[in-house]
Parts: structure tokens; C-alpha cells; sequence
């Protein structure tokens, strides 16, 4: 049990520090931060390459610290049907586009722009689409969902989906926005462990990005169908998220599943690398928030 124990704490620690370096990489990489009054090719390609950049070289070296260790990187969570996958993705797509939607009619500076209009080819088009929705998808599914989410089973399921989503609402710097993130990270954290399938994840994050780039192009080109655009979504995302409810009672108990007397107590989590970004990523939201 003591070894266990160990084992716990340099989980802990490994996270703390992967997530320190995470966020080390985004506040220091020029092309995450850049200016969004040029979008040629080459800046976009930059871009793309920052994010992954920053969210995959973590979660890579964080599998390499396992092995280094001689620990075995926890294994992912039992594959559900084709079927619950797809039902899991539309409905966690829905319940997101609707909290986005209310919270930025709320919150409006929460809403990001992604500067559709400043494309001027077609090219720059798609490479904005892929540097704003499908490459954040996936780069930082495979950190805060593959990596931490996994990481952390070795207490509780439910504690290692509450500190992912606490991390990713942290690491998106914004005061103002951090309980709308937190919220869409638990979402995607409950649909990730409910199907077993990272893919899962990546395809709710990369749809709900998608939506708001093809909700920012219908407003740029064709405004006039903007409003129609957005109240068409809401219903059908209403739906969407109603057609989700079957699978509730099932998510919850998978949720909940290693919540037993087999697992390391919560308390063996916390470790100095990991207050640490907590307190740096909270400190410098607050102080240097994004306008």
C-alpha cells in the first residue's frame, strides 16, 4: 500500500510539472500569442505548430517521465458501443453550444473572435479553420483529457475529471470565462470516460470550435442569416442535448465507478508542482487577464 502511495505522489508531481511546462510554452511561444492583424499562410502555419507545440511536447514527455519511472502508464477506460459514441458526441456538442451560447450573451468579451474576416484566400481560410478549431481539438484533448485525465485514475475518477477541467478552464487565462471553460472541461472529461474513446472527446471539442468559426464566416459574408443561423442552432443543439438524457444515469455511474475504498485517498494528490501552476495559472488570470 505504501508503494502505492509513492506511486501516487510522483503522479502527482508529474502532472504538476507537465502542466507547468504546458503553460510555460504558451506564455513564452511567440506564434500563441502573436498579432491578429496578419493571417498569411506562414504566420497561420506558425500558429499551428505553437499549439501543438504546446499541449503535445507536455503530454509526451509527461508518458516519457512513466517510463522513466518505471510506472505504468494507467490504462484508458472500457469502449462503449458505436452507437453511445455517437450519441455522447451530438448531445455533449449540444449542452456546450448552448452554455456558450447564454454565458457569452451574458459574458460577451468571453466570446473569442478568430478574425474570419482578415482571411483574404482560401487557403488562409482553411488554415485558420484548422489553427482554430481542429488542431486545438486535438492538441489539447491529448492533454487534458489523454494525459491528465488518465494520469490521475490512480485516485479517483471523478477527482482526476474535476482537475483537468480546473487546468483547462486555468489555462485559457480569463477570469471572466474560467466557469464557462471549467464547465465545457468537465463535459468533455464525463464524455471521455463514459465512452472510453479520446476520439470522443476530440470530435465534441473540434465541433463545438467549428461551430463558432462557421457562426463568425456566416456573419462576416452573409449577415443576414446570421440571427437565423444562431436560433436554428439553438434549437436543434436543445435536441441534440435531449436525445443525450437516456445515457445520464450510465455516465454518472461510470463517473463514479472507482470511487470505492480501492482508490489512493484524494489527499495523496496535491504535491508542490502541482499548487504551484494552480497558484501561477490563477495568479497571472487574475493580474494579467486577457481583454
Amino acid at each position: 500500500m505504501d508503494s502505492h502511495k509513492n506511486d501516487a505522489k510522483y503522479v502527482s508531481e508529474a502532472v504538476g510539472c507537465v502542466l507547468l511546462f504546458s503553460m510555460l510554452l504558451i506564455l513564452t511561444v511567440p506564434s500563441l500569442t502573436g498579432s491578429d492583424s496578419s493571417l498569411s499562410a506562414v504566420t497561420l502555419i506558425f500558429q499551428i505548430s505553437g499549439k501543438l507545440f504546446a499541449f503535445v511536447l507536455p503530454a509526451v514527455w509527461g508518458v516519457w517521465m512513466f517510463r522513466r519511472s518505471k510506472i505504468a502508464f494507467p490504462p484508458g477506460f472500457n469502449h462503449s458501443s458505436l452507437n453511445k459514441n455517437l450519441t455522447v458526441i451530438l448531445s455533449s456538442f449540444g449542452v456546450i453550444v448552448i452554455l456558450q451560447m447564454l454565458y457569452t450573451a451574458v459574458f460577451p468579451s468571453v466570446k473569442t473572435d478568430v478574425n474570419v474576416a482578415l482571411a483574404e484566400t482560401p487557403v488562409q481560410i482553411f488554415l485558420l479553420f484548422l489553427s482554430v478549431s481542429f488542431v486545438p481539438a486535438v492538441a489539447e484533448e491529448i492533454l487534458f483529457r489523454g494525459f491528465l485525465v488518465r494520469s490521475l485514475r490512480v485516485f479517483r475518477i471523478s477527482l482526476s475529471v474535476l482537475m483537468s477541467a480546473i487546468a483547462f478552464g486555468l489555462i485559457h487565462f480569463s477570469v471572466t470565462g474560467f466557469p464557462l471553460f471549467f464547465v465545457c472541461g468537465l463535459i468533455l472529461g464525463m464524455a471521455y470516460v463514459s465512452t472510453g474513446s479520446l476520439t470522443v472527446s476530440v470530435a465534441v471539442h473540434f465541433l463545438c470550435n467549428a461551430f463558432w468559426f462557421l457562426a463568425e464566416t456566416v456573419e462576416t459574408y452573409m449577415p443576414e442569416y446570421g440571427m437565423f443561423v444562431m436560433r436554428s442552432a439553438f434549437t436543434v443543439c436543445v435536441l441534440l442535448s435531449v436525445g443525450g438524457i437516456p445515457f445520464l444515469k450510465e455516465n454518472m455511474r461510470v463517473f463514479f465507478e472507482d470511487d470505492n475504498e480501492k482508490s489512493i485517498p484524494s489527499s495523496g494528490f496535491w504535491s508542490l508542482p502541482t499548487i504551484l501552476f494552480i497558484l501561477l495559472a490563477a495568479g497571472i488570470q487574475i493580474l494579467f487577464q486577457k481583454k
